[in-house]
């Protein structure tokens, strides 16, 4: 039967879909930490280059993008350290130099928030137009306006 090896190879070409690459850059400013020296907090900005997609493999992309960012960081040394991440615009990008208070305004362009309390991750919402859809750490679905 030579038409199966022809289906074979029309269902690996067309069937398959094609996985967008994401990575993550930081955003000016960086790293904001505040608090006192014994119970210190800290937020990461990035922006995202790449599409994230809303599904299961691609939230499991995103959070070993965002693993492998937090296991550089000491996330046991504070008290609550969180991450934001913005989808890229013509705003937020590597020019972006609006600082911590011009991101108030962009709460459409969120990706995702990430929480570590005192180094485990207790939240990471994946966020779409403003509103949370995904919560990774438990892998459920969600609706409600992030503030």
């Amino acid at each position: 039967m030579k038409l199966t090896p022809i289906l074979f190879l029309l269902t690996l070409l067309f069937g398959c879909k094609q996985q967008t690459v994401i990575r993550l850059e930081p955003l000016s400013p960086i790293s904001y930490t505040f608090g006192s020296d014994s119970l210190s907090n800290r937020i990461d900005y990035f922006y995202m280059k790449g599409d994230l997609v809303f599904d299961k493999a691609g939230y499991r992309q995103f959070k070993e993008q965002i693993e492998h960012h937090a296991a550089q960081v000491p996330t046991s040394e504070y008290a609550l350290y969180s991450i934001y991440v913005y989808r890229e615009t013509d705003v937020l990008g590597k020019a972006y130099t609006q600082g911590k208070a011009g991101l108030e305004g962009h709460r459409v362009d969120m990706v995702s928030y990430i929480r570590y309390a005192k180094g485990v991750p207790d939240i990471f919402y994946i966020i779409r137009d403003g509103e949370v859809v995904y919560d990774v750490l438990t892998e459920q679905g969600l609706s409600f306006d992030f503030e």
